[in-house]
């Protein structure tokens, strides 16, 4: 990588903050989709209580810079792809579908990005 490259990522990765921090305050509620199965932006992860309150049980993380927010609270798995356009989603939906699966046997499961 090129030393010039280096401070673009930062740049990155202070604009994904923000805009994190923003949706946190502004976008706090998951969808229900399925039983038991949850659609949310980053502003639903971090609400810790509405995630309580409805339930949740298991958190899965589709997000290479975003880490598990309530460690302890929930039981997670991360999947690791970059928002970049290239990322083999295809290549993980085996691993996602077994994690939401048993998590909703279980419990009720949270999808972000």
């Amino acid at each position: 990588m090129e030393p010039k490259e280096e401070p673009k990522k930062e740049l990155m990765r202070n604009i994904k903050l923000a805009l994190a921090l923003k949706y946190a305050k502004t976008d706090p509620f998951p969808a229900l989709i399925l039983d038991n199965l949850y659609l949310g932006s980053i502003g639903a992860a971090f609400s810790k209580d509405k995630l309580l309150e409805l339930g949740i049980t298991h958190i899965l993380v589709i997000a290479s810079e975003i880490q598990e927010l309530h460690s302890g609270e929930f039981h997670y798995k991360q999947v690791h792809l970059e928002d970049n356009g290239t990322e083999d989603l295809l290549g993980v939906l085996s691993e996602c579908f077994g994690f939401i699966d048993s998590a909703r046997t279980f419990g009720k499961v949270l999808v972000h990005w």
